[in-house]
């Protein structure tokens, strides 16, 4: 016992700068998480405390710094250091750990970071205004029982949505995000379950006359005439039995009202690159400096060299001088570059070959 305060006290005297292993959390303690230590020798400490630290997404290597501290005092195993260190995970940490857990993505701390949806004031602002827009006439109209209702459905991966309309004019709107237990249903399950659960919430304006759902797809049209195969149909179709509806197919681009409330609109920035030779321009003017190509003019007829914007060609390759500073710019370019290919002596010389002399 005595080793390991020795090697904590040699720890802490001599840790990096601004880094504190040893320093209390607070008076939130757990029982895995805090170690106390009781010694004879007057030179050590004699209530020496050892929590695991928080992380919040503040000095990520500090943090990992501390945490391994920690393992090694403790004799953690490598088995259940993530586990361990995911339960004193705070604020913006947690969300990166629980969307990793959740998706199962690809998505780096440096990339969640960057790609985070920020709810700004203008965001704020502009949400107020669509509500308005939306929730007030004329977009927003009183139902007419004496009209058939249309409802249009539509579900993604995260969310199913629904709008109660009649003339294509919005009588109210649906919301719902997916639990946990039917985030992992299929498409169809997910259309399916919006179509179920508009009907069940519109069902005083719907119960006892005929109307219309529309959904994108087109599966569902056939609905009332499938047979029975799966749970899901066995537990849902049931609760729609009484109403008299009929099932129309519309496509997605046409589906805007649902389809805009169940998915976040995801911008992306298309650019076209196009590839520029700068070393183009650098060769035009070693033209005119390097005394090697004014010889040239005297060798023209004989050796079939031909001049073009302001650059030597022969047999329909540009001419290089021996001494030109683009040769290593050129090997480059064909050997290390990621177009380059790293290839051999003799397939990066046939690849130069081609294009130079």
């Amino acid at each position: 016992m005595e080793l390991q305060a020795l090697r904590v006290t040699r720890t802490a005297k001599h840790s990096q700068p601004e880094i504190n292993p040893f320093a209390s959390e607070g008076s939130v303690h757990h029982p895995h998480t805090t170690t106390a230590i009781t010694n004879t020798d007057p030179h050590l400490p004699q209530h020496l405390k050892l929590n695991f630290p928080k992380f919040n997404g503040e000095g990520p290597i500090n943090w990992i710094y501390r945490a391994e501290q920690y393992f090694e005092f403790q004799n953690i195993v490598a088995e259940t250091q993530v586990q361990l260190a995911s339960f004193h995970l705070e604020g913006i940490a947690l969300q990166w750990h629980r969307w990793l857990t959740k998706f199962r993505g690809p998505l780096s701390w440096n990339d969640f970071i960057k790609n985070q949806f920020k709810w700004s004031s203008e965001a704020e602002e502009a949400f107020h205004k669509l509500k308005e827009v939306l929730t007030n006439p004329p977009t927003l109209r009183l139902p007419d029982f004496t009209q058939r209702f249309v409802i249009e459905c539509d579900a993604s991966r995260t969310g199913i949505r629904a709008v109660l309309t009649q003339y294509n004019h919005p009588m109210a709107y649906f919301s719902e995000a997916l639990k946990e237990s039917t985030l992992a249903l299929s498409t169809y399950e997910k259309e399916m379950l919006a179509v179920v659960k508009a009907i069940k919430k519109w069902r005083p304006y719907l119960l006892g006359k005929p109307f219309t759902v529309r959904t994108n797809h087109r599966s569902l049209k056939y609905l009332p005439e499938q047979r029975i195969t799966t749970p899901v149909q066995t537990r849902w179709l049931p609760k729609i039995l009484g109403y008299d509806y009929t099932i129309e197919y519309k496509k997605g681009p046409k589906n805007q009202a649902a389809d805009s409330l169940s998915r976040r609109v995801e911008v992306c920035f298309i650019s076209t690159s196009i590839p520029s030779a700068e070393w183009w321009q650098t060769l035009q003017r070693k033209v005119l400096q390097d005394p090697f190509y004014t010889n040239l003019e005297n060798r023209r007829a004989s050796h079939n060299l031909v001049q073009h914007d302001g650059v030597w060609f022969y047999d329909k390759k540009v001419y290089l001088s021996p001494s030109s500073t683009l040769l290593p710019l050129i090997l480059e370019d064909n050997h290390s570059s990621p177009t380059g290919g790293h290839f051999g002596f003799h397939k990066t010389l046939h690849r130069i070959g081609r294009s130079f002399v």
